[in-house]
């Protein structure tokens, strides 16, 4: 389960939707949430730098950002500010190691590393790199509960893990998890892994014929709007096929919901 909560600021617009997620998660899980910035260095010439600026300066900035950012709701709730001299990408993976940090809540833009299409490459280094969970948040997707979340499955081992995992959020959550795989000849395994989880009123399971994994992820999701869609990094997944290349930008794209990566 989630204990504690990272989420790296910027101090931009599209970190008030972000920040949004990461409060309600925490109060999901009654974890603890921790709000950061990395200041003082930049890891290239694009985008926004806070250099020149002290340890001051930022707790300040994210004391400002908590105070006119917070709903009432969540007023009462303890959030922890860090401040960290350091490249922001190497500042995240810091201080997510050094807190403990069970999920890494982040946009999928960013100012200092944009990328050059959808997904930011601070973002994809984010996914890649750390051992924590990571919840990429697209800038447009307002929080509205998790009713409806997508597993994407390769039949690993570990998926079992991961799915135990995700009906442990679904009950907290009170959502429904869709167990979602595409390939060829596999609908007895399928039926197999359905038939282990039988009398799971929340679970659905969905079995689509072919090989445009990329493509056939876009229609399900675009026909189900799921609130979440969550990817597996094993050497087989899709995930880790789409981190080899420029597939996960086309499909972040694609995909309008927030995508939760579990390291495997």
């Amino acid at each position: 389960m989630i204990k504690k909560i990272l989420f790296p600021a910027e101090f931009a617009d599209f970190d008030i939707n972000t920040y949004r997620y990461a409060l309600e998660l925490a109060k999901v899980f009654e974890a603890e949430l921790a709000i950061m910035h990395a200041y003082g260095k930049t890891e290239s010439g694009l985008g926004r730098g806070y250099g020149g600026e002290k340890e001051d300066d930022i707790q300040e900035l994210l004391e400002k950002f908590v105070s006119e950012n917070t709903p009432e709701a969540f007023r009462t709730m303890d959030i922890q500010r860090i401040a960290t001299l350091d490249y922001p990408i190497e500042g995240i993976l810091h201080v997510a190691k050094d807190i403990g940090a069970d999920l890494i809540v982040i946009s999928t833009v960013s100012f200092t590393q944009p990328g050059i299409t959808h997904l930011s490459d601070q973002t994809l280094n984010i996914i890649r790199r750390a051992d924590a969970m990571v919840l990429a948040v697209p800038p447009k997707v307002p929080f509205a509960g998790f009713e409806t979340i997508v597993f994407s499955t390769d039949f690993e081992f570990d998926d079992l893990i991961t799915i135990n995992e995700l009906r442990r959020w679904c009950k907290k959550m009170d959502s429904k998890l869709h167990i979602l795989h595409i390939g060829r000849d596999e609908i007895d395994r399928m039926k197999a892994l359905e038939e282990a989880y039988a009398g799971q009123n929340n679970m659905a399971f969905d079995y689509i014929e072919g090989d445009k994994v990329k493509k056939t992820i876009e229609v399900f999701t675009e026909a189900i709007k799921p609130d979440m869609v969550v990817f597996t990094t094993h050497k087989r997944s899709f995930l880790s096929r789409m981190l080899e290349g420029s597939v996960t930008q086309g499909v972040a794209k694609k995909i309008d919901a927030p995508m939760l990566t579990i390291k495997q």
